[in-house]
């Protein structure tokens, strides 16, 4: 095996997995891999405690890219979230991520109809909410609630799901679930220690 020297890699951020959980006195505690096998599994949460689990790469080897992805799944599987990161091109500001993201998305999903874009503050920082119906070759018809916002050169997008005849009685939870995501800084984190 070949290995890198420190001139071929470039420092990306600190490898963390693990999950924050809230404690009795409703402070964060952080979990280490390494103390994993000693805390509950992760199914134990309860909806109402905020958990964040991350994977980063410590160094990346020169010209690589990363995009990360996390799944929120309903309990009764009738609906799921998911959001995610993606390099993007210098320049690009959250109103021109969404157009592009909703051209996609009316040239690819058969049946598309969108009902809403509307400016909304997302991930923490101001983005756009798209709100649309369309129907999968040989499947239900399915809404989706999707938000973008843009940091620097990344991408923010988060799409929740449901069939398309639950949205009424799903949507005040899918809206209450992505307006609480938020990014943090792992490397800054790490600097600072456990809270």
């Amino acid at each position: 095996m070949t290995r890198c020297s420190e001139a071929d890699v470039r420092d990306a951020s600190q490898i963390t997995l693990g999950d924050t959980r809230t404690t009795a006195t409703n402070e964060p505690s952080v979990q280490t891999a390494d103390s994993a096998s000693a805390a509950a599994p992760l199914t134990d949460q309860r909806p109402h405690e905020p958990m964040a689990v991350r994977i980063a790469a410590r160094a990346l080897p020169q010209g690589w890219l990363w995009k990360e992805s996390v799944t929120f799944l309903h309990p009764q599987g009738t609906a799921n979230l998911i959001a995610s990161s993606e390099p993007l091109a210098d320049g690009i500001d959250a109103e021109s991520y969404a157009s592009s993201q909703g051209a996609l998305l009316e040239s690819e999903f058969p049946d598309y109809e969108q009902y809403a874009l509307e400016p909304r503050r997302v991930f923490d920082l101001d983005g756009y909410l798209r709100v649309f119906e369309w129907t999968p070759p040989g499947q239900d018809r399915i809404a989706q609630l999707q938000v973008y916002a843009v940091r620097g050169m990344r991408g923010f997008t988060a799409t929740a799901t449901t069939p398309a005849h639950l949205v009424d009685e799903t949507e005040a939870e899918l809206l209450q679930l992505l307006d609480g995501l938020t990014l943090f800084d792992v490397m800054q984190e790490d600097a600072d220690g456990p809270s």
